[in-house]
Parts: C-alpha cells; sequence; structure tokens
C-alpha cells in the first residue's frame, strides 16, 4: 500500500503472503521462506507486513485463525501471532512472548445487502440461513455463547462454512445467509452488521524473537501514527489509542 493513501474497502485488506494449511505455512510467493513470519486473521497483521516491507524488512503476512497463530507460534513455525477474544479472555501463548495491544472491534452477523441488519433470533429460529465459521475460531465461539443465553445450541453440521472474515462476508453479499464476521469485514463489503461481542485484538512475539530487528521494527510501527491512522481507514476498530502499548 503507497504511503501516504488511506486505503477503504477491500482495498485495504492487504494479500496475504502464506495461508496455515493443516498446521503447515504454505507460502504463496517464492523466495520468503527466511522473512519474519506474522500469523493472524486481521487485516492489521497485512497492513503492518506491506508498512514494514516498505521500510527494509522482509515480514510475511499468514492467514490463519487465532487459535492456528498461537498453534504455530508455540511450535515455532511464526515469529509472531495476532489473536483476538473477549477482554477476560484474550487467547495468549504458553511460552513466553512480549505482547502489544491492537485495538477492538466487534464480531457479528453481516446480512445481505438487501436485508436489514438480521436480528440474532432470527438465526435462532432458523429463518435466516447461517454462514458459519469453523468450530475452532474465536468468533464463531462469539456466535455460541450470544445464542446459549437465547437458550438455543447451534447445530454442528450443515451449513456453509466460511474460511474467514472476508470469505464470511463475501457470502453474505452473495446472498447465502447471515455471516459470522468482523465489522471491518462487513464494512468492506458495505453489508448491514449487528455487532455480537467485542473482541481485543492483540499481537504475541515469541520471546526469543524478541530481539530481531522486524521484531522491534514491528513494536514501533504499533505505536506510529502513520500506522493506526491507515488502520482506522480501514473501518470498525476502536482503543486504537492503546495501539501499541504492552501487555
Amino acid at each position: 500500500m503507497p504511503c501516504g493513501v488511506h486505503a477503504t474497502g477491500l482495498d485495504a485488506w492487504a494479500s496475504a503472503d502464506a495461508v496455515a494449511d493443516r498446521g503447515r505455512l504454505r507460502m504463496l510467493h517464492p523466495g520468503e521462506q527466511d522473512a519474519f513470519v506474522v500469523l493472524g486473521c486481521d487485516p492489521a497483521v497485512g497492513l503492518a507486513a506491506a508498512m514494514l516491507r516498505a521500510r527494509g524488512h522482509a515480514v510475511v503476512a499468514v492467514h490463519g485463525s487465532s487459535a492456528q497463530a498461537i498453534e504455530a507460534l508455540e511450535a515455532g513455525r511464526a515469529h509472531a501471532a495476532c489473536v483476538h477474544g473477549p477482554a477476560d479472555s484474550l487467547p495468549r501463548p504458553a511460552a513466553s512472548a512480549i505482547g502489544w495491544r491492537l485495538g477492538s472491534w466487534q464480531v457479528g452477523l453481516a446480512a445481505p445487502d438487501d436485508h436489514s441488519p438480521v436480528a440474532l433470533e432470527d438465526v435462532a429460529a432458523g429463518r435466516m440461513p447461517l454462514v458459519r465459521r469453523e468450530a475452532s475460531t474465536f468468533s464463531q465461539h462469539s456466535l455460541e455463547r450470544a445464542l446459549a443465553r437465547l437458550g438455543v445450541s447451534l447445530d454442528a453440521s450443515g451449513g456453509t462454512v466460511a474460511a474467514g472474515h472476508v470469505d464470511a462476508a463475501r457470502h453474505a453479499a452473495a446472498g447465502h445467509g447471515a455471516a459470522v464476521t468482523m465489522t471491518a469485514a462487513a464494512a468492506a463489503f458495505a453489508l448491514p452488521f449487528t455487532p455480537i461481542e467485542e473482541h481485543q485484538v492483540a499481537l504475541w512475539v515469541g520471546q526469543q524473537w524478541a530481539a530481531h530487528p522486524a521484531a522491534r521494527a514491528l513494536g514501533d510501527l504499533l505505536a506510529d501514527r502513520a500506522y493506526t491512522s491507515r488502520l482506522a481507514a480501514i473501518g470498525g476498530y476502536d482503543q486504537l489509542t492503546s495501539c501499541g502499548t504492552t501487555l
């Protein structure tokens, strides 16, 4: 993303350089095996990687869920993990790590663009098809908690399963039903959005990588207004004044 440009919509979601695939990192571009690897499902990851590459650091953004990010960090397959979850249960690695706050956003339901915002009760009653997320994702857990408060348990089988926040929003835009996603993804497709649960976002770097030049540059970037202003332009982020503060 060129410096000085505040991208919005899907342009703000930098393309991943790799994806987490059945416990392994599958590189999408050659020649990046020795790069500093940051894994997560948040557009903040791609944005940070793009800005750090522009500053001369070899950084790779890998798309994967929070659970996959923590697993990869603990297994030594990633240097950093971007995670999200409720403030009282924010995922953190079992191994020693340094962490920074990135802000917060809402998990919720994106509705087809010809529909009004979806009531959770409509999903619970089956009046609106659901585009779910994989069972291990923290976004799916948020939906399940919300439905449990209504006395409803979600059928674990059937229905469309989206591969990530953007894929979920894409399914909603195509009219496949209400999709479990994040605020920014719904905004990228201009979809009606019903918030369910606020999630804090954090970035963890393994302690053994704390002295890595890219790790130090990443910590500096998170507190840089050049970064937070671009993150704000994506939309849907709150508490950005805390971005870059340590956990």
